[in-house]
């Protein structure tokens, strides 16, 4: 089976964020979904320096280049186990078709532990 990917020429300039340890949202929800979901504010200083406050925590990272540029692929079309019958000839009956809405060459790595801010 082919599935079709679709490539936007305009595709947006992304950066991948690494952390160590776990990021978990402070709602109690017990499967959070973490699309959409504000983690902090991002800020780029003078000479590199990437800072990352979350919450009463602030982390410093750096810039480093990837070896290899990742795409970041959405998922179009398809179905998540349910059927759907259609009676358009076109449609190649629910298939999967991956969009690619931007390419990550660069990654932002915070090695260090958070530091506490008082507020």
């Amino acid at each position: 089976m082919l599935v079709p990917v679709v490539v936007d020429a305009a595709a947006k300039e992304w950066s991948l964020l690494e952390f160590q340890g776990d990021l978990i949202p402070g709602d109690g929800a017990e499967k959070p979904d973490l699309r959409g979901l504000d983690v902090g504010t991002l800020r780029y200083g003078q000479g590199g320096e990437i800072t990352l406050r979350i919450g009463n925590h602030v982390l410093a990272g750096k810039v480093a280049k990837l070896p290899k540029p990742f795409a970041i692929l959405q998922k179009d079309g398809g179905t998540d186990g349910d059927v759907v019958m259609t009676e358009d000839e076109n449609d190649a009956a629910g298939q999967t078709k991956y969009e690619v809405v931007g390419i990550a060459r660069t990654r932002v790595v915070f090695a260090s532990r958070p530091k506490p801010v008082l507020v």
